[in-house]
């Protein structure tokens, strides 16, 4: 995301995560370690982000098929031998550096296609299907690997098996099971942060719709059950 967006939301959950230390220092009277992964505070916080703003606002998004709206190309979802990448190369140089990669094909060398606005906005799937050839002789993995090496920015597309067994999200222990009384057992997201001497935990699970209306309005606020039958009467809850 432009403007480095993850770093920012990672500082923030790396300020929370401080603020938790400081206040537990006066319970243990001592510090502690913050850990924050900028991927997963990322991913919590943007994941279905676009369905919050359906839900409170009525705005839909827009499908943009498998590019996105980044001016220049490429920024695309693109087969592999045995699934999907992610490419984006915002700089000429990580374009470069790409096409290098590739072993400078003789394509790369037309006008045409080193106009990358208009590659962008006018004929990305001709582009698109210039690269594919190359990138079906490689799988997933082996093309993040070498992206890595080269400094282009390009991320394997997981399927929902292969993120949870994705052996570093296993190692930061990034999923969490709980058991829920309607579905039973469920992975959810993990702590937004790691406190080494005070560590989170979720302790129940999400809440059914009203299942604690007898213990917050009753217990809590002074309702007798007769009241919170009125209000469940009259639509109030």
């Amino acid at each position: 995301m432009p403007m480095s967006q993850g770093a920012y939301q990672a500082g923030i959950s790396a300020a929370v995560g401080t603020l938790c230390a400081l206040f537990a220092r006066k319970v243990i009277g001592e510090g502690q370690h913050v850990d924050v992964s900028e991927v997963e505070a990322w991913t919590n916080l943007n994941t279905g982000a676009h369905l919050l703003t359906y839900i409170y606002r009525g705005v839909t998004g827009t499908r943009r098929g498998r590019h996105g709206s980044f001016f220049y190309y490429p920024h695309s979802i693109l087969p592999c031998k045995n699934g999907q990448v992610f490419l984006i190369a915002p700089q000429i140089e990580q374009w470069t550096r790409f096409v290098d990669l590739m072993g400078t094909p003789e394509w790369s060398m037309n006008p045409r296609y080193r106009n990358r606005r208009a590659m962008g906005g006018e004929y990305p799937d001709e582009v698109d299907n210039l690269i594919i050839p190359w990138l079906k002789e490689h799988t997933k993995e082996e093309l993040f690997s070498l992206c890595r090496k080269n400094r282009i920015p390009l991320a394997p597309l997981l399927t929902v098996d292969e993120l949870i067994k994705d052996p570093h999200l296993k190692a930061r222990e990034f999923f969490i099971e709980l058991d829920h009384q309607e579905t039973g057992m469920l992975k959810y997201p993990g702590a937004p942060f790691k406190l080494s001497k005070t560590p989170w935990a979720i302790e129940h699970s999400a809440p059914l719709l009203g299942e604690h209306n007898e213990e917050i309005y009753c217990k809590k606020l002074g309702y007798t059950g007769q009241e919170l039958v009125k209000l469940k009467e009259a639509g109030v809850i």
